[in-house]
């Protein structure tokens, strides 16, 4: 079996040891780094470790911000459960997705547009229990730790 459908962290991890300050993500204003992107996952899963443990459900809301990515890595690397949420989806249907699938909490941004803004918040007073994490690449590179180290992951 290929080596990267086993653990697809090593995709990543492949090229962030060959290759850390090349460009992992370009948007149209800035780039960031393997190895940045590598801190901001790691700052992201060391933030989610306080309240979440391995197997919980995260519901993400990130649409196509580059934050995405980095969540998706952290989830990896924290061995959670995805839960991809559609933008389109009414924060009803969200909730109904959230609740139904025991997230612990959600992944999503600041810089959203207004009316997925809007979404979460609804989702905030639908599921008061759910914790709401911010995932922004300042924040999450200002409180990072330069060393990274997956979790072992089982299927």
């Amino acid at each position: 079996m290929n080596h990267a459908l086993e653990d697809p962290w090593a995709l990543f991890d492949k090229r962030l040891r060959t290759a850390p300050e090349r460009v992992a993500i370009r948007t149209a204003s800035r780039e960031f780094s393997f190895a940045q992107l590598a801190r901001a996952v790691g700052a992201l899963a060391t933030r989610s470790a306080i309240s979440l443990a391995p197997q919980n459900a995260v519901g993400v809301l990130l649409g196509m911000l580059p934050e995405y990515l980095v969540a998706d890595l952290a989830i990896l690397r924290s061995n959670l459960v995805k839960v991809p949420l559609n933008p389109m989806l009414s924060g009803t249907e969200m909730a109904y997705i959230l609740e139904h699938s025991e997230a612990k909490a959600l992944y999503t941004s600041s810089a959203l547009p207004e009316a997925e803004k809007e979404k979460v918040a609804e989702l905030a007073r639908a599921l008061p229990e759910l914790e709401i994490i911010e995932v922004g690449f300042d924040s999450l590179l200002a409180d990072a730790d330069e060393a990274v180290t997956p979790v072992e992951a089982s299927p």
